[in-house]
């Protein structure tokens, strides 16, 4: 039995390396998932986004922060009106990596932010905030088109993980297919209420 564990750990670790040459591997998150483990979904604006140093375990490592005015909370301490980590209707969102001076960390499946986007967010808490959860599974854009709004996702930069029956496999990542909003929403909303209930 050892044998075959370490046989095992050697093969996940020559795949894991040959994904990671030009992707980050995350364990895949169902829809599901991501609104039963998500602390807060919120739909909001990026109002601003820059990074700063920050000291971690002696070192110092490049983070991005970024600033959510929040239109709607889905899940989380707002719907409560207890509106802890927000700002003024605001939250912060911090992700590892980021351009400070000549110091720049890329973490590849991080969600990039750009002040004006329009976003279906799923966060966990961190220190300070929030981060993505799932990296970025959790980051929808909302666009307008002519059947109404929707929201789509690119998982660029990350390798998914899948586990089923015992087995290990990879799906690249990259652009998924867009859906309505309004029928993202209504599943959230949903779901959040049945994981609710469950938790009772």
């Amino acid at each position: 039995m050892p044998s075959r564990l370490a046989g095992l750990t050697i093969v996940l670790s020559v795949l894991t390396v040959s994904w990671t040459a030009h992707a980050t591997v995350v364990e895949e998150m169902p829809l599901e998932r991501l609104v039963d483990e998500a602390d807060a979904i919120v739909r909001g604006t990026v109002t601003r986004s820059g990074s700063r140093l920050v000291l971690t375990q002696g070192s110092w490592d490049v983070v991005t922060l970024t600033d959510v005015r929040v239109r709607s909370w889905l899940k989380g301490p707002g719907l409560n009106k207890a509106l802890a980590g927000t700002r003024d209707g605001e939250i912060t969102i911090q992700e590892a990596g980021g351009r400070w001076g000549n110091n720049v960390s890329r973490v590849d499946g991080t969600p990039k932010y750009t002040p004006g986007e329009d976003l279906l967010l799923f966060l966990e808490k961190d220190a300070g905030g929030f981060r993505t959860l799932g990296m970025v599974q959790g980051c929808f854009h909302i666009k307008q088109e002519s059947a109404g709004e929707i929201a789509e996702r690119n998982l660029g930069g990350v390798s998914l993980l899948q586990r089923n029956a015992g087995r290990v496999a990879f799906e690249p990542g990259g652009p998924r297919p867009a859906m309505l909003l309004e029928n993202l929403l209504d599943f959230v909303r949903r779901r959040v209420r049945e994981h609710e209930r469950m938790s009772q």
